[in-house]
């Protein structure tokens, strides 16, 4: 006879970029690895020893912020944890062109001996949000875990976003925006519209004011609406700016009474290099 499995079929897995609440990750059973935030000298784990509010509450212009990925060490001892109790591991981490994680994640499950099918989402926040739903609920609908991952990563394909920074400075210190660019956008009170396409941030377009920004950015969630070529719910993140993200929700649905809509706060390891203020958009196209 062959022995009986006591273990679960599938981890589910993401790092803290996918800004997923405590509640849903307890719910749904998500584990999530942390990335690590340096502010002013103080190392702290993202979502673990400090929230994303008591982030925003703590910085200010003259912070001195950093991140740093999940290191090989932490990803090993986080797999050692999950291989005697899971039968295999799905991974959805941020884009592999923005981070060293998803290449970290899989090395140390190679190292630990733990089966992981890992997901490039090509995005982050609720790119990522929204394909661990999609996964669980192939899941519940009685896919194998190789077919998960299949459908998962010709969804992570179909990714965007659209973003405007809260903060130039804490952008350029990350390295995603040139001294010039840093400069010509103060002085021209430009803001910068920021797009993820195929897992990279780009500079969409330039435009003076936030208010014009911010308009630009919904009439283009409307169009592509109005064309149905939206797949997914619309996710409206921000940091530590959630007046404006009711107020898009709200423009939303009256425009479109049916489209579904997510609002959340970004996560400390991204508002690190965007700064408060920031708000995006996240969605997956046909």
């Amino acid at each position: 006879m062959f022995p009986i499995s006591h273990k679960q079929p599938i981890a589910w897995i993401t790092d803290s970029v996918a800004c997923i609440p405590k509640e849903v990750a307890e719910k749904m059973n998500i584990h999530i690895i942390p990335v690590t935030i340096i502010h002013d000298g103080n190392v702290y784990k993202d979502g673990v020893d400090i929230s994303a509010e008591q982030f925003y509450e703590s910085i200010d212009g003259s912070s001195d912020l950093s991140t740093s990925q999940p290191s090989l060490g932490e990803f090993v001892s986080f797999y050692e944890s999950l291989k005697d109790e899971y039968e295999i591991g799905i991974a959805v981490h941020i884009s592999s062109k923005l981070s060293g994680t998803y290449n970290t994640s899989v090395q140390a499950a190679e190292i630990v001996g733990f089966p992981l099918l890992a997901i490039d989402s090509k995005t982050g926040v609720g790119g990522m949000y929204d394909l661990l739903m999609q996964g669980i609920k192939l899941q519940e609908s009685g896919l194998n875990s190789s077919g998960i991952a299949d459908t998962l990563s010709k969804m992570a394909d179909k990714m965007k976003a659209l973003l405007l920074i809260g903060n130039l400075e804490q952008f350029r210190k990350s390295g995603r925006l040139s001294n010039r660019q840093f400069f010509l956008g103060n002085l021209l009170n430009i803001k910068p519209i920021i797009s993820v396409e195929d897992g990279l941030m780009l500079l969409k377009q330039k435009v003076r004011t936030m208010r014009k920004a911010e308009k630009k950015v919904l009439e283009t969630i409307f169009e592509k609406i109005q064309n149905g070529t939206i797949a997914s719910d619309i996710y409206i993140a921000h940091s530590a700016c959630e007046q404006r993200a009711l107020e898009w929700k709200k423009t939303l649905k009256e425009k479109y009474p049916n489209i579904k809509t997510r609002i959340s706060m970004l996560s400390p390891s991204l508002g690190t290099h965007s700064g408060k203020g920031t708000i995006g958009v996240f969605w997956r196209e046909k």
